[in-house]
């Protein structure tokens, strides 16, 4: 499984992937930014795989609640 926010308007860090089951996420501040409230990756090679993620930092972003 690879997973990249190389490409326009992406946005994510990953912590550890791991295992699918348990893929560990994190928002990157916005640009020229203290705070972030938008994510955006890509996953590929995880065909017929059961994935779980999970974003470590969502909380705190500007809008939780989205």
């Amino acid at each position: 499984m690879y997973i990249s926010s190389g490409f326009d308007g992406g946005n994510i860090d990953v912590i550890s992937s791991e295992y699918p089951s348990d893929v560990r996420l994190s928002i990157r501040k916005d640009n020229q930014s203290d705070f972030y409230q938008w994510f955006y990756f890509r996953v590929a090679g995880a065909a017929g795989t059961s994935c779980e993620f999970t974003i470590e930092n969502a909380a705190g972003a500007a809008y939780a609640d989205g």
